[in-house]
């Protein structure tokens, strides 16, 4: 009897701390998917290596690059506000900045 007692005791505390699975409303995943944004304020720069190509440089000195833009946006020293998400994984041929994807991209200017 003790050690069906002990055996039951020791599987409900094996049970508690087991951990659960998380359920994220639609909310709190929006929310999470914005803590990986990079938000900012920074400059369209035309870069004449590598065959040309244009990036982002943030006010604070980031280099981002997001391979073609729009052609509206192609605009050497056009000022921008902008959401990114860092690509991991990727490597460019323009060895230049941080590879990203735009999720916004607009004219201060």
């Amino acid at each position: 009897m003790m050690r069906t007692v002990l055996l039951l005791v020791l599987v409900a505390a094996a049970c508690q701390s087991m951990p659960r699975e998380q359920k994220l409303t639609e909310s709190e995943m929006a929310q999470a998917e914005d803590t990986t944004a990079i938000r900012g304020v920074g400059t369209i720069v035309f870069n004449d290596f590598e065959g040309g190509f244009y990036g982002i440089v943030a006010d604070g000195g980031q280099r981002y690059y997001a391979g073609t833009l729009e052609e509206d946006l192609r605009v050497d020293g056009l000022r921008v506000r902008f959401v990114l998400r860092e690509l991991t994984g990727v490597m460019t041929t323009v060895m230049w900045g941080r590879p990203v994807e735009i999720i916004t991209l607009e004219r201060l200017q």
